[in-house]
């Protein structure tokens, strides 16, 4: 008889974070996103979560992830893995990268006005492994509130430019939340140098969000749409204008991710300082769906998660590594 060989395994879906030290607030916002992205991790697929810090920030997340997560005692329906990368030794050499492409704008502009950490990200693919192709990259002042799967499903269906695609965001254009793709990163920094980015404006905040918006200007057949689902922040939208409200009509389907737009000059959580969230019946079937991610205790989220393993099986260890 011959042996059959067994059914290829669905290609994970890869989710990134960025960032650096160890505030309280940053910490707080880590934790709580984490949380949403674990309640939810896909029903059919493995999760392979990355985060790029620097070694403070990766030896807090060990202490995180070992004694308040008790990451060690999970278990879960798919595959899950978490690694870490301490990304110090390239900081310097990369904000060197930022600068000189800022090169035309005065000195006295704040290039990183949210932290280096904002652009890490933008450096994956010096840390990343070879086969991560896109990975899914949030702020961490952003919550998921629906299962990925679908994200997963989106960004598995073949479209006629997704292999050119150096990223993907949505309508309104807010890089907390967006897809990129590791391998295009080095044509992405290329593109960057041929441009004009004082064309853009010369008021306003220098920081990542204007290389995104370069490209999706110069170049616009490099940049992928995402569903509107997955585009709601509180500064960019209808709902804006009118402080919060009007998310449930704009949105009648539902949103997937909510995306609170932390990191001004306030170094507390978001999801503890932000108005929308100080009050917790202000909107508690929109923007108020953080707080159960805010508040739930790790060992009742570990429950939840264990919940979804179907009574045959015994689920998964999560396995985490730190590079």
């Amino acid at each position: 008889t011959t042996k059959r060989s067994p059914p290829p395994q669905p290609q994970p879906l890869h989710m990134m974070y960025g960032g650096q030290g160890n505030a309280s607030g940053f910490l707080h916002e880590l934790q709580t996103s984490l949380k949403s992205v674990l309640l939810n991790a896909p029903l059919d697929t493995s999760l392979h979560i990355h985060y790029m810090v620097d070694g403070v920030a990766q030896a807090r997340l060990q202490d995180i992830l070992k004694k308040d997560i008790l990451i060690q005692k999970w278990r879960t329906r798919q595959p899950l893995h978490i690694t870490t990368y301490n990304v110090q030794q390239y900081v310097e050499d990369w904000k060197a990268v930022v600068n000189e492409t800022y090169s035309a704008f005065p000195p006295k502009k704040d290039r990183f006005r949210h932290t280096i950490g904002s652009y890490f990200r933008l450096f994956a693919h010096n840390v990343l492994p070879p086969d991560v192709k896109e990975f899914v990259y949030l702020d961490s002042d952003a919550v998921i509130v629906a299962n990925l799967n679908h994200l997963w499903k989106f960004l598995q269906e073949p479209t006629k430019n997704n292999r050119s695609y150096f990223f993907r965001w949505g309508e309104r254009k807010c890089a907390g939340f967006l897809v990129i793709n590791a391998p295009l990163l080095p044509k992405f920094w290329e593109q960057l140098q041929t441009y004009d980015l004082m064309a853009l404006g010369k008021g306003g905040n220098l920081g990542d969000q204007r290389f995104f918006k370069a490209i999706q200007v110069n170049d616009p057949e490099h940049v992928g749409m995402l569903p509107g689902i997955y585009d709601v922040s509180v500064m960019n939208g209808e709902w804006r204008k009118n402080k919060g409200q009007i998310l449930e009509q704009h949105l009648p389907q539902g949103a997937a991710v909510l995306h609170f737009n932390g990191g001004g000059t306030s170094k507390a959580s978001a999801f503890l300082d932000h108005p929308h969230l100080k009050d917790a019946n202000r909107f508690p079937g929109t923007w108020g769906l953080a707080h159960s991610y805010a508040h739930m205790p790790w060992r009742w989220a570990r429950l939840q998660v264990a919940s979804q393993i179907g009574p045959d099986e015994s689920g998964f260890k999560v396995f985490v590594q730190h590079h």
